[in-house]
């Protein structure tokens, strides 16, 4: 599960590293999904499921896990897998298989408070998935094909999901509203802040959107220019509310920028290279970005406080201890994880 809880903050309460000192690095165990309470490390890619041990160790790996993941409340990981056979995987803390479902390939799945798991399908139909494996309902609109992005859930358990239509939905699987925004804003997942605002990264910047669907702001950030391909991805939410984005051109320079909780703009910086991935956020506003060169953190005033050049970086997830850790490669195939520790 992206974000550390189903509304996908990805705010942490946890202070971060002070400096990139390397704990460890393991090779090759693709990408970081998630983290469980005991501080096993899952990490998606396509070898598998990795669980790796706080301390940089393999405990176990399984052929099914391509895709982000999510923790069950007894430990459970559930993950999707599209080569050769799409299927969505339940493995028990252990390694074992407790259940497979063949032709639902989750980017990204999410859990609700109830248990239940909300899945895309190859087809861009959203399930809801009991924790047995039984199929609970299967929303009738399309979210988008192979249901690409993480489902976000709000304050009240409404499922948020979608790309070129974004929809509402209840928890029982009925639409609640229906929004169209032309594929303008689909850069990433749905992000929800605590007072049930929507907030959705855009070509053009964020769009905040009230819980009954309505437009509550919108920040134009202009990092791209009339007629250049850009990228974008999913603000983070820091715990004063802060809101932090990145966007760019895809042959040019990108930015990384932070927003008031009513969309104002605080600052701007320049991100060298092309797309970068935004990670956590840390208790004292520390902002964690993976680069093409590697991981970046910026404080909350805009300023660098170091960066860890291990090559391109992902956006990386925060432990208990305030350990970071995420995944770097250098060329095609060479990938290592890392942890940087306090």
């Amino acid at each position: 599960m992206v974000g550390r809880c189903q509304s996908h903050t990805s705010a942490s309460p946890h202070l971060g590293p002070d400096s990139p000192t390397v704990k460890w690095a393991l090779a090759n165990v693709g990408y970081v999904a998630a983290i469980a309470a005991g501080g096993t490390i899952y990490t998606v890619g396509s070898g598998g499921l990795h669980a790796i041990s706080p301390g940089g160790t393999e405990k176990w790996s399984v052929a099914c896990g391509e895709f982000g993941a999510a923790i069950g409340p007894d430990g459970t990981v559930y993950v999707g897998h599209f080569s050769y056979s799409p299927s969505f995987c339940a493995i028990r803390p252990d390694g074992t298989t407790k259940w497979i479902i063949k032709d639902l390939s989750p980017f990204g799945p999410s859990i609700g408070a109830d248990g239940t798991i909300y899945a895309g399908a190859p087809d861009g139909k959203l399930h809801g998935i009991g924790l047995d494996g039984s199929t609970k309902w299967i929303f009738s609109g399309s979210v988008g094909g192979s249901g690409y992005f993480d489902p976000g859930i709000g304050p009240d358990g409404t499922v948020y999901s979608g790309q070129v239509e974004f929809y509402a939905i209840h928890p029982d699987g009925t639409q609640q509203w229906l929004v169209s925004n032309g594929g303008l804003c689909n850069g990433g997942y749905p992000v929800i802040d605590a007072d049930g605002t929507i907030l959705l990264g855009c070509s053009d910047g964020v769009m905040a959107m009230t819980p009954d669907g309505k437009q509550k702001w919108s920040a134009k950030l202009n990092w791209v220019g009339p007629g250049d391909l850009g990228w974008y991805g999913s603000p983070v939410i820091a715990s004063d509310g802060t809101l932090y984005v990145a966007g760019g051109k895809v042959d040019g320079p990108g930015w990384l920028v932070a927003l008031t909780p009513n969309g104002t703009q605080k600052w701007m910086v320049p991100l060298s290279g092309g797309s970068a991935s935004v990670g956590p956020v840390d208790a004292g506003g520390t902002v964690y970005i993976g680069t093409s060169e590697g991981m970046l953190a910026v404080a909350a005033d805009g300023k660098q406080k170091w960066l860890s050049a291990t090559g391109k970086a992902t956006g990386g997830i925060m432990g208990s201890d305030g350990t970071l850790y995420y995944v770097s490669t250098v060329g095609n195939s060479n990938s290592k994880l890392y942890a940087l520790g306090p």
